[in-house]
């Protein structure tokens, strides 16, 4: 492989594209001298070893349907993770780790098995580049580096044209051989609304959240939000045709209460939609009312297409998604 360093023109601007077998960096860093240097060595080769990784997922297979971006991304950087903490620095790998955590406090992602479109990812970014590697790191721990460089085999060398989650799942599957590991994996990480949480248990780690001049606690801010449940695989189905979803509601709360306070609500909107596939359990907040609205309209239009969905209402029992002192709802 080829890193090729070059400035550009303009003094405010940068990129970077790969195009194998060269890495070609347009911009106005130290390049090849960061390999030596002792405080941006390591993050640089971190840097690099995600983009080398992409020979394997992009150049070797490109991963196409609705989570392929989730599986070239999530595992190029899940491949720079394991890198970097077994031949580059531990702590540097430690501190990735840490960060990932703390940078996904506030997503409430869909599961992989709920993914339909990237619209589902919410946030992109903290979807492929954050979310998606801790996960791929927690069944790596649970099934060890044999088994998942088996999953890694197959992924990249299996002879399908739809690398869609079936794909994925039956890898995975393959790779185990062991229906109960993987029934239990799939449960865990795959189908779980709390996978994320599950994967920072399974990695110990914990929200290591900076320092702070103060112990102020956050100020309530107003959402706008509503609650929506649809099947993950199948959608549309004679087994899989229900969408249970809540009118647009509003509290006040501080943001660490906001999830707290709705995840009961959220899990009996989830419970009522009944689906052989099982269920989402999608938790959207807006700035207003407006921006909710529309947002709630874009969903139903997109997951209700042919009208033929079966469209359930589920609203707050009394007490239910209230914060103290001030909640209204409409």
């Amino acid at each position: 492989m080829v890193y090729i360093q070059t400035t550009p023109v303009s003094k405010n601007n940068s990129w970077l594209f790969v195009s194998y077998p060269s890495i070609v960096k347009v911009g106005w860093d130290a390049g090849m001298k960061s390999f030596l240097s002792k405080t941006e060595g390591p993050e640089f080769l971190f840097y690099m070893t995600h983009e080398i990784a992409h020979y394997y997922f992009g150049r070797v297979r490109s991963f196409n349907a609705e989570i392929g971006d989730m599986i070239s991304e999530g595992f190029a950087e899940f491949l720079a993770l394991q890198m970097t903490r077994q031949l580059i620095s531990k702590d540097l790998y430690a501190e990735k780790m840490k960060s990932k955590v703390r940078a996904l406090q506030n997503l409430n992602p869909v599961p992989v098995a709920g993914i339909r479109s990237k619209a589902d990812y919410k946030d992109r970014e903290l979807y492929v580049y954050y979310y998606a590697p801790l996960i791929f790191s927690a069944i790596e721990k649970e099934i060890g580096e044999e088994k998942m460089w088996a999953w890694i085999k197959l992924l990249l060398q299996s002879p399908v044209t739809l690398t869609n989650y079936a794909f994925f799942e039956e890898t995975l599957q393959k790779a185990l051989n062991d229906k109960n590991q993987f029934d239990s994996l799939r449960t865990k990480y795959l189908t779980s609304e709390l996978s994320l949480q599950h994967a920072i248990s399974t990695l110990n780690l914990k929200e290591d959240r900076p320092a702070t001049p103060t112990t102020k606690k956050a100020e309530p801010k107003t959402y706008f939000y509503f609650i929506f449940s649809r099947p993950f695989r199948d959608i549309g189905s004679t087994q899989n045709n229900m969408i249970t979803h809540t009118a647009i509601q509003q509290i006040t709360c501080s943001p660490e209460e906001f999830s707290k306070i709705l995840r009961p609500f959220a899990i009996r909107v989830k419970e009522a939609c009944i689906n052989e596939t099982g269920s989402t359990n999608d938790l959207n907040s807006y700035g207003s009312k407006e921006e909710a609205e529309a947002a709630l309209k874009r969903w139903l239009d997109r997951y209700n297409k042919t009208g033929k969905m079966q469209i359930k209402i589920i609203d707050p029992l009394p007490g239910e998604g209230q914060a103290a002192p001030v909640i209204k709802g409409f």
